[in-house]
């Protein structure tokens, strides 16, 4: 009998030791999801103050914006995990009011955050010079154009995107199914781009030649560079000097029209000072 006592003591003890140590292990989950959650907000009201104190996206600090949520991402399971992914995806892609919106969806004050616009409108007419054969034009059409992603095999890219996610996290599946969705997405969105004159030619071949099967940067330097091109066509001309500045840049940097641009801006910073 009392052999039989201590037996159902022995295992009514073990079975409370086992439900303590289950609540323990789910209490120090559960304390270091709320942590992470902590620092995933933080991360993104940064980003936020940075694109509003700035005035514009910046490729390099919003790559270590996404980079930074996604580490701890990795070791996060909190319900809205997907939300954040949906965070860091605006943010690569450089749509910094779906990232407020979502912030504030989760609970985060933006109210004084203000997001700057997109891009710039494109002008009725291009911008003209009275030496304009360096100046690219959207209306010199080519006898025959043809979307440089189309030409590739889908097969082949299909298994690219599956080894490149594979590559990039591993034994992370949640997020090898994030990245294949989001770089088939991406490639879907190039395909879709109606190549009907050489600016988006050049330019579309150019961002697959430097990013090759990263769908989501091709696509995202293609966008970047088009709306540097719509912002250089409606710059104002309105002297030799300017001209000057710009075909040197156009020259140094070619269809890396960002850059032209921020070429531009600062040789006529430059040329202000010397001329005060």
């Amino acid at each position: 009998m009392n052999k039989k006592i201590l037996i159902v003591t022995f295992l009514f003890l073990l079975l409370v030791g086992c439900s303590q140590q289950s609540s323990t292990v789910k209490d120090k989950q559960t304390s270091k999801d709320d942590r992470s959650r902590s620092m995933l907000m933080s991360l993104t009201d940064i980003y936020l103050m940075d694109v509003s104190i700035d005035g514009e996206v910046k490729e390099e600090s919003s790559q270590k914006s996404a980079d930074s949520i996604k580490l701890y991402l990795n070791n996060y399971e909190g319900p809205d995990k997907s939300d954040f992914l949906e965070i860091v995806e605006a943010i690569e892609v450089g749509n910094p009011k779906s990232v407020k919106e979502k912030y504030e969806e989760l609970g985060g004050d933006a109210s004084l955050i203000k997001i700057p616009e997109a891009s710039v409108p494109l002008p009725t007419s291009p911008v003209t010079t009275d030496d304009n054969s360096d100046f690219p034009s959207e209306t010199e059409q080519p006898s025959s154009l043809v979307n440089v992603v189309s030409e590739l095999n889908h097969e082949e890219v299909s298994q690219k995107i599956k080894d490149f996610a594979k590559e990039n996290w591993e034994t992370d599946y949640d997020m090898q199914v994030y990245t294949i969705k989001k770089q088939e997405d991406a490639y879907q969105d190039l395909l879709a781009i109606k190549i009907d004159d050489n600016v988006k030619d050049t330019v579309l071949r150019e961002s697959f030649e430097k990013w090759e099967y990263e769908f989501d940067m091709v696509l995202y330097n293609y966008n970047k560079q088009m709306d540097a091109y719509k912002e250089m066509q409606a710059l104002n001309l309105d002297s030799d000097e300017k001209k000057d500045i710009l075909n040197a840049a156009l020259d140094k940097w070619g269809a890396e029209y960002d850059m032209v641009i921020y070429e531009y801006n600062k040789q006529l910073e430059a040329l202000g000072v010397l001329t005060q």
